[in-house]
């Protein structure tokens, strides 16, 4: 969606979905970010834009970080007042409520991910900085509660995108064969 009529408000492509254990792993949410994005993007020359997402799971939110250049909030930096302030934007425009009593970027979102106990407990053991980020942003997650994130649209985030998602192909596409080249030595008796 489009935050304003003027060429300088920035759009936002928001997406919220979730896969039955055997689709996961097939990058669908990224292919359909890069794909929406650019085709908007390409349409409207010069705007800025964001993918919004509420992870209401670690696991995507951890994705998000290790895959692409810049998300917010970061565990390791300090978010930029004017990403609060569009995150805030964002938020109150859309209709996202805010978890009283909960981080800043803890929202109620509606939904719960069904989750057995036992891998509960294994995303609480886990001692990544980022897990351990959002589990003390949003510890309720599994209440219907997700964590607020937010990806500039850059050329960076593209090619960091398009490197990731294809990266298992290009590499199985690409067989390095190593040959060695023998040249005849002249034998002086």
């Amino acid at each position: 969606f489009e935050t304003g009529p003027r060429r300088r408000d920035p759009f936002v492509v928001r997406t919220e979905v979730g896969f039955l254990p055997r689709y996961r792993r097939y990058n669908i949410t990224l292919k359909t970010l890069i794909n929406s994005a650019i085709r908007y993007q390409m349409r409207k020359l010069g705007r800025k834009g964001y993918f919004l997402a509420t992870r209401v799971h670690p696991t995507p939110y951890r994705i998000g970080i290790n895959q692409l250049p810049e998300v917010w909030p970061h565990p390791e930096k300090e978010t930029p007042e004017h990403i609060d302030q569009t995150l805030n934007l964002l938020s109150q425009r859309l209709g996202i409520q805010k978890v009283p009593g909960a981080g800043n970027y803890t929202v109620q979102v509606g939904w719960k991910v069904r989750e057995p106990q036992i891998l509960k407990d294994r995303i609480m053991r886990r001692t990544d900085p980022v897990t351990q980020y959002y589990l003390e942003h949003n510890p309720d997650y599994s209440k219907g509660y997700g964590m607020l994130m937010l990806v500039p649209l850059t050329f960076r985030t593209y090619a960091k995108g398009f490197t990731n998602l294809y990266r298992k192909k290009l590499n199985r596409s690409v067989h390095w064969k190593t040959f060695t080249l023998r040249i005849p030595v002249p034998r002086f008796n």
